[in-house]
């Protein structure tokens, strides 16, 4: 068998690379020895898990306030009740975190919610991909997805009326 082994200036000089790399470690943990540095990142790991569940929590809290306040906007068209709604600083969990909470209050529904560059509908008597593949035509994105979600981006949508019009001109 062929034995592949370093030089001892290159051993040297991996090992070098190693300690700087773990000193380096150290500084920007704040350990003061190697030994800490197990514990610290233990510790940050958990700390980052629970800020994760705490920011999971406080989207669910303003989903649901932001689906309460928004429930009375649904218009009833071609006896669908129909909700097209622009939802400001608003990224893709967040729609479906309102979206998800306005479902389980409405029947026979049509939710369109968007923001500047994302769209999600739902709906539970249509079919949320072929309504999305029409929107993102129309205002130059793309988008589908299944009968009852769908997503889709575009480049901006400036104004909600946009989108009223086609959604009413599509039922």
């Amino acid at each position: 068998r062929r034995i592949t082994a370093r030089t001892s200036l290159g051993a040297y000089a991996l090992i070098n690379k190693h300690e700087s790399m773990v000193n380096e470690l150290m500084n920007e943990v704040g350990a003061k020895s190697i030994n800490e540095i197990k514990p610290i990142l233990v510790a940050l790991k958990k700390e980052t898990a629970t800020l994760k569940q705490a920011i999971k929590n406080n989207l669910n809290q303003l989903a649901s306030s932001q689906a309460n306040e928004i429930s009375k906007e649904f218009k009833l068209i071609n006896n669908i009740n129909v909700l097209v709604k622009k939802i400001n600083n608003a990224d893709r969990d967040l729609l479906l975190s309102i979206a998800s909470s306005l479902k389980s209050n409405h029947k026979d529904y049509l939710l369109v919610l968007f923001s500047s560059k994302s769209i999600y509908i739902a709906t539970d008597k249509l079919h949320a991909g072929n309504i999305m593949k029409e929107v993102c035509k129309t205002l130059n994105g793309s988008g589908g997805g299944k009968p009852t979600e769908a997503n889709g981006k575009v480049n901006a949508i400036n104004e909600i009326k946009q989108v009223e019009e086609l959604i009413t001109k599509l039922l």
